[in-house]
């Protein structure tokens, strides 16, 4: 069985040999390295999926709730982790005060999904962490995903659609919920409170499912050849990695 998850998958895309390295090979760090950023993402992700499991999220202490879920690793100095606290702070108060209560029921924050999906004898093992599910008025499932990126940049409805990585996302939920009749894919900015939305389109699915058959093809043949570009700059298995090894055989140059 072949195993996928958004966060595999999107290493794969970039260079099928990060991949190998990190998910086949086991090489590497587990987790991208810390990072003012990526501390500022997981502590707001941590704070909101608790905030929805209180009963008045609304009147929850904001600065209280982050303060409990503040990371306060990658940071260079108090002032710069202090910068970074009182740009979440604000996020958080902002989400507060505009999404909550969500319109619909939250079904769960921090949810995650596992299930194989079958095409002509092939097994696939999907799994994924979903930020937040939410039951629509009119029985929609919408499936979010939080970004906590400052510039406000989300991807056009027309670029999400054909993400893989994100498509994943919709067979878990899928498959996990059967009886939604309508299942959509959201971003949502969080400094921003800008969204996004992916509704399917019969050919947008059989395109995507086609894509998703073609790379597990390409992942049997064990096509994992390294794919330079700029990525290579904060890539965790860069050390082993052939392009850039420190010796080299000089009968194979």
């Amino acid at each position: 069985m072949i195993e996928l998850r958004p966060s595999w998958l999107r290493d794969y895309l970039e260079c099928p040999l990060r991949f190998r390295l990190r998910h086949r090979d086991r090489l590497g760090p587990k987790g991208l390295p810390a990072s003012p950023g990526l501390s500022l993402g997981n502590s707001l992700h941590a704070a909101l999926a608790a905030l929805h499991r209180v009963a008045q999220p609304a009147a929850m202490p904001a600065e209280a709730l982050l303060r409990h879920h503040w990371q306060r690793v990658g940071y260079t100095s108090a002032q710069e982790e202090a910068r970074y606290f009182a740009l979440a702070l604000h996020a958080l108060r902002r989400y507060q005060a505009e999404i909550v209560p969500p319109l619909g029921q939250v079904l769960g924050t921090e949810v995650y999904l596992a299930r194989v999906v079958v095409s002509s004898g092939r097994r696939l093992g999907l799994a994924g962490r979903v930020d937040r599910i939410t039951r629509l008025p009119d029985g929609t499932l919408e499936v979010l995903d939080y970004k906590a990126k400052a510039n406000g940049q989300l991807p056009a409805p027309t670029v999400l659609a054909r993400d893989l990585p994100t498509f994943l996302y919709y067979l878990l939920a899928r498959v996990t919920y059967p009886a939604q009749p309508r299942v959509v894919i959201a971003q949502l900015n969080l400094f921003t409170l800008d969204k996004v939305t992916v509704d399917y389109d019969p050919a947008e699915l059989a395109t995507n499912k086609a894509d998703l058959l073609s790379l597990a093809d390409e992942l049997e043949r064990h096509a994992f050849a390294e794919r330079l570009g700029a990525h290579c700059a904060y890539c965790p298995v860069r050390s082993q990695c052939p392009a850039y090894a420190s010796e080299a055989q000089l009968s194979a140059l």
